[in-house]
């Protein structure tokens, strides 16, 4: 008798949903790369889907046009924005992030927590201190963030100094 009630249930489930669902198409995931740097906003009076860019705030059709000669447009015209959008400059993208607004900016290094962690690192793993002279090092550091201040060996030493003494 238990059984009768489940597929009883089962059975109602299953023609509720059969009977709510609408001719409209189910949303797809967004997968193309370029929906980092496009916001889609809408669409215009002529009812074709449009998206803006992130950067540059330009409008860019997206989607399919209504009516028998419709036009997709899909995202090849984005990308190759992207390569053109003075806004947006892919070399340093890494040091790039989004804003709750969905705006791009630049991420902002404080030079003294830097060098406090890059002395933390040499006391930890018992680093020379001519370690932060060199060249790949250097290198490094200014590939990660173009606008960092590396110190001298000096100045590490004077405060690996200071941990010492103040943890002493």
């Amino acid at each position: 008798m238990e059984n009768d009630d489940e597929c009883s249930a089962h059975e109602t489930s299953v023609g509720v949903n059969e009977s709510k669902e609408s001719p409209q198409k189910k949303l797809r995931q967004l997968k193309s790369s370029v929906w980092r740097y496009f916001k889609k906003i809408g669409s215009d009076k002529d009812r074709v889907e449009k998206a803006i860019c992130r950067g540059c705030k330009d409008p860019y059709r997206v989607g399919f046009t209504p009516g028998p000669n419709g036009k997709n447009y899909e995202t090849s015209h984005l990308k190759r924005h992207l390569l053109k959008c003075k806004k947006i400059k892919f070399y340093n993208l890494g040091q790039m992030y989004m804003d709750r607004q969905g705006n791009i900016q630049s991420r902002k290094i404080d030079q003294l927590i830097s060098h406090e962690k890059l002395v933390e690192a040499i006391i930890e793993h018992d680093l020379t201190y001519s370690f932060v002279e060199y060249k790949k090092i250097r290198a490094w550091a200014g590939y990660v963030n173009p606008n960092v201040l590396m110190s001298s060996r000096n100045t590490f030493v004077v405060d690996v100094q200071k941990v010492y003494f103040r943890e002493k």
